[in-house]
């Protein structure tokens, strides 16, 4: 496989770069591939652990450098607000132009704020599966319940998404996925550490009885043991990319095969 850097240009001129990990065999024909989104403050080389294993199983991999983090400036992380979305977009489309990509045999891959901002692109576009990890699919609920056992984070909400959930719901609905459900056709794996305590797994999991109660019952939810929301193990162990990414790739490649 070959590992390269490529651009594009945002609709509102800002230069974007993506990791690119080729297969050998892309050049010869159109390609089943991944786009990879990843969470907030993070770059693409935190996710070699799924690039390089698609890659080698035969994906074309897309991962994206976010604006202030590989790309542009300055530094955004609006919490899969409008600016990451419309990037997030941007990219997509980018993707789905190179001539070595089948357009029909796409799959998107988001962490954390990555994972919310994937779903919503499903409500929008037409891509063959999705994996979402460590997501948080309902803003607006987990704010109103942090007002009591996380005051320090419904204080920051309260300034990023200009005010509190209860009096201006606004900003949280637009950053969440779990009342798009009904309009998520694309098949959706939610993987999640049980002991991920940034974004805990019930998040996921209501995700997924919301896709399948909508008709979407190719959507699974899997909970992975004693990982955190980065899938490290809880403890001085380690951690467990390499049981998730085979996880994630098995099910891509039940989904969407490569060949």
């Amino acid at each position: 496989m070959k590992k390269t850097t490529v651009s594009f240009t945002a609709k509102d001129g800002t230069t974007f770069y993506m990791q690119c990990y080729v297969p050998f065999h892309a050049k010869e024909r159109k390609t089943a591939t991944a786009m990879i989104l990843p969470a907030g403050k993070c770059f693409p080389e935190d996710y070699n652990w799924i690039s390089g294993l698609l890659c080698r199983r035969g994906y074309l991999v897309y991962a994206l450098y976010q604006r202030g983090y590989g790309s542009g400036v300055p530094e955004i992380n609006d919490n899969a607000g409008p600016v990451q979305k419309q990037d997030m977009r941007d990219a997509f489309h980018f993707v789905l132009d190179q001539p070595m990509v089948d357009p029909n045999r796409v799959v998107v891959i988001g962490h954390s704020n990555g994972a919310s901002m994937m779903q919503q692109l499903a409500a929008e576009e037409n891509f063959a599966c999705g994996v979402a990890l460590s997501q948080l699919s309902d803003r607006l609920a987990y704010a109103r319940i942090a007002k009591d056992f996380e005051p320090g984070y419904y204080k920051r909400a309260d300034k990023m998404y200009d005010g509190n959930p209860f009096d201006h719901p606004e900003g949280y609905v637009e950053r969440s996925c779990l009342h798009l459900a009904d309009k998520i056709k694309t098949p959706i794996l939610a993987i999640t550490g049980d002991r991920d305590f940034i974004t805990p797994s019930i998040w996921a999991e209501r995700m997924t009885k919301a896709l399948n109660e909508a008709g979407n019952t190719r959507s699974e939810f899997i909970a992975i043991e004693d990982a955190g929301h980065f899938f490290e193990h809880y403890g001085f162990h380690g951690d467990q990319r390499t049981e998730v990414a085979e996880i994630i790739v098995d099910w891509i490649m039940k989904m969407m095969p490569a060949e």
